[in-house]
C-alpha cells in the first residue's frame, strides 16, 4: 500500500503539492479511501440530456419551495418522514404505490420528487408502470424511451434518462409499453439499474402499477427500500386497500398518503385527513 500512497503523493507533488514520506500510520488513515476508490461506480455524465418541459401548475402542488398551500405543506411533511425513516441508512429508493386506477398515486410520485429536490438533493423519478405510463402525460412530455427498452437491452439507462431542470430532478420515462411488464420487471437489469442510479442519486422516486390487479408492484417493492402506499379519500375501497396492506405485507411499508382530502380528521383506520397526509403505519396500526 506504500508504493500507492507514494505515487499518489508524486502526482500531487507535480500539481505543486508539498511531498512527505509515507508512514505506516499514513497508509491505516488511508486504507478507508483506497478501498472507496477500489469501488466499482456506474459511468454517467454529470448531466443528463435536458428534457424539454413547459411548467404547468395544474399538477404541481409543491412548485418553487415557497408555497402556503396545505398541499405543499402537506409533502414537506411526507419529505420530512421520509427523512427522518431513512437518517443515516442507506436508503434511497421509495416505492410509490396505490391499490386501484386513479388513487392520484402519479401525482404523488411527481411532486414527491419535486418537493425532495427542492433541497437540493439529486432526485431521480422512475415511471415503471410499464402498463400505462402516466407520468409523461402528467407533465406534458413527448412520449419516449425508457425503463422499457432499458430492461429490453436496447438501451442504457444513463442514455434515455433526461433532466427536467424546471422540476430539479430527472426522469427516466417508462418508454414503449412491452407486452410482458411483469417478466421485464422481474429481470437482473432492474436490479443492476437501480443499484448503479443510487450511486449518483440521493433519491429515487419510483412510480408503479396499481397493486390489487397487477403483480408488478410486488415485484417493485421487492427492491425498494422502502413503499408508500397511496389511497383516494371517496374513491379507494376499504376492501381494496386491506388487500394492499396484505400484500405489502412482507415489504417495508413506510406509511400511508391519503389523498384528495379536504374535511377535518377523525377516528378509525381509514380516517380522513386534510388535502394529502403522510400516515406512518406505526400511527396507522393503532388506529
Amino acid at each position: 500500500m506504500s508504493r500507492i500512497l507514494e505515487a499518489l503523493r508524486r502526482a500531487e507533488q507535480e500539481h505543486g503539492a508539498p511531498a512527505a514520506p509515507p508512514t505506516a500510520e499514513d497508509d491505516l488513515a488511508a486504507l478507508p479511501e483506497l478501498l472507496r476508490a477500489l469501488q466499482p461506480r456506474a459511468a454517467a455524465p454529470d448531466r443528463f440530456a435536458a428534457c424539454h418541459y413547459r411548467p404547468s401548475l395544474e399538477h404541481l402542488l409543491a412548485t418553487d419551495g415557497h408555497d402556503r398551500t396545505a398541499q405543499a405543506e402537506s409533502f414537506r411533511v411526507l419529505r420530512f418522514r421520509l427523512e427522518a425513516w431513512r437518517g443515516r441508512e442507506p436508503r434511497k429508493i421509495v416505492l410509490i404505490a396505490s391499490s386501484i386506477p386513479k388513487d392520484g398515486k402519479t401525482v404523488v410520485a411527481v411532486n414527491l420528487a419535486r418537493t425532495l429536490a427542492l433541497t437540493g438533493a439529486r432526485v431521480l423519478l422512475i415511471d415503471a408502470d410499464l402498463r400505462k405510463g402516466g407520468i409523461h402525460d402528467l407533465l406534458e412530455l413527448k412520449p419516449d424511451s425508457g425503463l422499457a427498452e432499458v430492461l429490453q437491452g436496447n438501451e442504457r439507462w444513463q442514455g434515455v434518462c433526461r433532466e427536467v431542470a424546471p422540476l430539479g430532478f430527472c426522469y427516466l420515462a417508462a418508454g414503449r409499453l412491452p407486452a410482458n411488464p411483469a417478466e421485464l420487471l422481474r429481470s437482473q437489469r432492474l436490479r443492476q439499474t437501480l443499484q448503479e442510479a443510487t450511486t449518483i442519486f440521493d433519491w429515487i422516486v419510483v412510480d408503479s402499477p396499481p397493486l390489487v390487479p397487477f403483480a408488478d408492484a410486488r415485484y417493485l417493492a421487492a427492491l425498494a427500500h422502502g413503499v408508500v402506499l397511496v389511497a383516494r379519500d371517496g374513491w379507494t375501497p376499504l376492501p381494496e386497500l386491506t388487500k394492499s396492506l396484505q400484500a405489502l405485507a412482507s415489504y417495508p411499508l413506510v406509511g400511508l398518503v391519503m389523498n384528495d382530502s379536504d374535511e377535518e380528521p377523525s377516528s378509525g383506520y381509514y380516517a380522513r385527513y386534510p388535502l394529502m397526509a403522510a400516515v406512518p403505519m406505526e400511527e396507522s396500526a393503532r388506529a
